[in-house]
Protein backbone atom coordinates (compact mmCIF):
# COMPACT_ATOMS: atom_id res chain seq x y z
CA UNK A 1 0.00 0.00 0.00
CA UNK A 2 1.49 3.41 -0.68
CA UNK A 3 1.29 6.69 1.46
CA UNK A 4 -1.67 7.76 -1.14
CA UNK A 5 -3.84 4.85 -0.90
CA UNK A 6 -7.44 5.35 0.69
CA UNK A 7 -8.28 3.20 3.84
CA UNK A 8 -11.82 2.94 5.02
CA UNK A 9 -11.93 2.05 8.77
CA UNK A 10 -15.39 0.58 9.95
CA UNK A 11 -15.65 0.64 13.69
CA UNK A 12 -18.75 -1.08 15.10
CA UNK A 13 -19.41 0.19 19.03
CA UNK A 14 -21.82 -2.64 19.62
CA UNK A 15 -19.54 -4.21 22.10
CA UNK A 16 -17.32 -2.65 24.86
CA UNK A 17 -13.97 -4.65 25.25
CA UNK A 18 -12.91 -2.90 28.73
CA UNK A 19 -14.52 0.09 30.94
CA UNK A 20 -13.05 3.14 32.72
CA UNK A 21 -14.15 3.75 35.70
CA UNK A 22 -14.97 7.14 37.72
CA UNK A 23 -11.73 7.79 38.98
CA UNK A 24 -9.06 7.78 35.60
CA UNK A 25 -8.87 11.24 36.11
CA UNK A 26 -5.48 11.92 37.52
CA UNK A 27 -3.12 14.84 38.14
CA UNK A 28 0.16 14.73 40.53
CA UNK A 29 1.58 17.28 42.50
CA UNK A 30 4.99 16.91 42.81
CA UNK A 31 7.59 18.22 45.19
CA UNK A 32 9.88 20.16 43.13
CA UNK A 33 11.18 23.59 44.16
CA UNK A 34 11.22 26.64 42.02
CA UNK A 35 14.98 26.36 41.23
CA UNK A 36 14.54 22.74 39.57
CA UNK A 37 16.06 23.79 36.36
CA UNK A 38 16.59 21.44 33.30
CA UNK A 39 18.77 22.28 30.12
CA UNK A 40 18.91 25.99 31.12
CA UNK A 41 14.61 26.17 31.86
CA UNK A 42 13.12 26.31 35.43
CA UNK A 43 9.67 25.50 34.34
CA UNK A 44 8.25 25.07 38.04
CA UNK A 45 8.40 28.52 39.56
CA UNK A 46 5.84 27.71 42.59
CA UNK A 47 3.63 24.96 41.01
CA UNK A 48 5.40 22.42 43.71
CA UNK A 49 3.64 21.19 46.93
CA UNK A 50 5.80 23.54 49.20
CA UNK A 51 4.71 27.13 47.01
CA UNK A 52 1.46 26.44 45.26
CA UNK A 53 -1.14 28.47 46.09
CA UNK A 54 -3.62 27.01 48.10
CA UNK A 55 -5.73 29.82 47.93
CA UNK A 56 -5.89 30.15 44.16
CA UNK A 57 -9.61 30.42 42.95
CA UNK A 58 -9.02 28.91 39.47
CA UNK A 59 -7.01 26.17 40.86
CA UNK A 60 -10.04 25.38 43.55
CA UNK A 61 -12.69 25.38 40.26
CA UNK A 62 -10.78 23.40 38.28
CA UNK A 63 -10.42 20.74 40.48
CA UNK A 64 -14.43 20.89 41.15
CA UNK A 65 -14.71 21.00 36.97
CA UNK A 66 -13.63 16.90 37.27
CA UNK A 67 -15.74 15.64 39.94
CA UNK A 68 -14.03 13.50 40.90
CA UNK A 69 -10.20 14.98 40.40
CA UNK A 70 -7.77 12.25 41.94
CA UNK A 71 -4.81 13.90 43.05
CA UNK A 72 -1.46 12.39 43.60
CA UNK A 73 0.64 13.96 45.79
CA UNK A 74 4.17 12.43 44.79
CA UNK A 75 6.64 12.42 42.76
CA UNK A 76 10.77 12.49 42.00
CA UNK A 77 11.31 13.99 45.94
CA UNK A 78 8.56 12.04 47.88
CA UNK A 79 10.86 10.29 49.33
CA UNK A 80 12.98 12.88 50.56
CA UNK A 81 9.94 14.58 52.27
CA UNK A 82 9.88 14.40 56.34
CA UNK A 83 6.51 15.03 58.16
CA UNK A 84 6.64 17.65 60.89
CA UNK A 85 4.70 15.27 63.26
CA UNK A 86 5.78 12.96 66.29
CA UNK A 87 9.13 12.50 67.55
CA UNK A 88 11.19 10.47 64.54
CA UNK A 89 12.20 13.88 62.47
CA UNK A 90 14.32 16.06 64.75
CA UNK A 91 14.94 18.80 61.70
CA UNK A 92 12.84 20.10 59.28
CA UNK A 93 14.80 21.57 56.37
CA UNK A 94 13.49 23.06 53.01
CA UNK A 95 14.73 21.59 49.74
CA UNK A 96 18.28 22.52 48.55
CA UNK A 97 20.17 22.26 45.55
CA UNK A 98 23.20 19.70 46.46
CA UNK A 99 25.65 17.67 43.76
CA UNK A 100 25.58 14.36 44.50
CA UNK A 101 21.99 14.71 46.64
CA UNK A 102 19.23 12.60 45.41
CA UNK A 103 18.15 14.38 41.99
CA UNK A 104 20.11 17.21 42.82
CA UNK A 105 18.25 17.95 45.90
CA UNK A 106 18.73 17.41 49.92
CA UNK A 107 15.85 16.60 52.45
CA UNK A 108 12.37 18.53 52.10
CA UNK A 109 10.15 18.39 54.90
CA UNK A 110 5.80 18.88 55.18
CA UNK A 111 5.07 21.25 57.93
CA UNK A 112 1.39 20.21 59.58
CA UNK A 113 0.20 23.71 58.99
CA UNK A 114 0.89 22.88 55.10
CA UNK A 115 -0.73 19.75 55.23
CA UNK A 116 -3.81 21.36 57.32
CA UNK A 117 -4.13 24.10 54.09
CA UNK A 118 -3.38 21.40 51.54
CA UNK A 119 -6.24 19.55 52.99
CA UNK A 120 -8.77 22.29 53.55
CA UNK A 121 -8.73 22.58 49.41
CA UNK A 122 -9.43 18.88 49.30
CA UNK A 123 -11.68 18.69 51.37
CA UNK A 124 -13.81 21.91 49.63
CA UNK A 125 -13.29 20.76 45.81
CA UNK A 126 -14.05 17.02 46.50
CA UNK A 127 -10.93 15.37 45.39
CA UNK A 128 -9.81 12.14 45.91
CA UNK A 129 -6.36 12.13 47.47
CA UNK A 130 -3.10 9.60 46.89
CA UNK A 131 -0.31 10.46 49.11
CA UNK A 132 3.05 8.96 48.31
CA UNK A 133 4.44 8.28 51.48
CA UNK A 134 8.49 8.64 51.78
CA UNK A 135 9.89 4.96 51.38
CA UNK A 136 13.60 5.66 52.41
CA UNK A 137 13.37 7.40 55.70
CA UNK A 138 15.28 5.45 57.98
CA UNK A 139 17.41 3.50 54.83
CA UNK A 140 20.73 3.70 53.95
CA UNK A 141 22.33 5.97 50.79
CA UNK A 142 24.04 3.04 48.23
CA UNK A 143 27.94 2.44 48.60
CA UNK A 144 29.71 3.41 45.69
CA UNK A 145 28.76 0.49 42.67
CA UNK A 146 25.82 -0.35 44.52
CA UNK A 147 22.65 0.27 43.55
CA UNK A 148 19.65 -0.41 46.01
CA UNK A 149 19.81 1.52 49.16
CA UNK A 150 20.30 -0.75 52.09
CA UNK A 151 18.80 -1.24 55.64
CA UNK A 152 15.13 -1.52 56.61
CA UNK A 153 12.31 1.41 56.53
CA UNK A 154 11.52 3.37 59.50
CA UNK A 155 7.57 3.65 59.19
CA UNK A 156 7.48 5.74 62.17
CA UNK A 157 7.58 9.47 60.62
CA UNK A 158 4.89 7.91 57.68
CA UNK A 159 2.74 6.57 61.04
CA UNK A 160 2.81 9.85 62.48
CA UNK A 161 1.73 11.33 60.00
CA UNK A 162 -1.25 9.10 58.91
CA UNK A 163 -2.26 9.81 62.72
CA UNK A 164 -2.37 12.81 62.50
CA UNK A 165 -4.59 13.04 59.11
CA UNK A 166 -7.00 10.54 60.82
CA UNK A 167 -7.37 12.75 63.99
CA UNK A 168 -8.03 15.65 61.81
CA UNK A 169 -10.56 13.55 59.90
CA UNK A 170 -8.64 14.27 56.67
CA UNK A 171 -9.86 11.74 53.97
CA UNK A 172 -7.09 10.73 51.95
CA UNK A 173 -8.15 7.99 49.75
CA UNK A 174 -5.14 5.82 49.10
CA UNK A 175 -1.13 5.92 49.97
CA UNK A 176 1.60 5.00 47.56
CA UNK A 177 4.88 3.71 48.75
CA UNK A 178 7.99 5.01 47.67
CA UNK A 179 7.85 7.35 44.12
CA UNK A 180 7.61 5.38 41.31
CA UNK A 181 10.05 6.41 38.72
CA UNK A 182 12.95 4.49 40.17
CA UNK A 183 11.49 1.89 42.29
CA UNK A 184 13.63 -0.73 40.78
CA UNK A 185 16.93 0.89 41.40
CA UNK A 186 16.24 1.82 44.91
CA UNK A 187 14.12 -0.59 46.10
CA UNK A 188 14.61 -3.53 44.21
CA UNK A 189 11.09 -4.14 43.64
CA UNK A 190 7.86 -2.40 41.32
CA UNK A 191 4.79 -0.95 42.84
CA UNK A 192 1.91 0.17 40.47
CA UNK A 193 2.06 3.83 38.87
CA UNK A 194 -0.83 5.71 40.15
CA UNK A 195 -0.49 8.34 37.37
CA UNK A 196 1.54 11.43 36.48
Amino acid sequence: MGSRDQVNVTIKGVTSIARTDDNFICATLDWWPSNKCDYNQCPWGRAGIPYLDLDNKILANAIRAFNPLRIRIGGSLQDQVLYRVGSAVKKCPHFKKRDGGMFGFTRGCLHMDRWDKINKLFNQTGALVTFGVNALFGRRRPISGDSLWSGDWNPQNARDLMEYTVSKGYKIDSYEFGNTHYEARIYGFLVPIICY
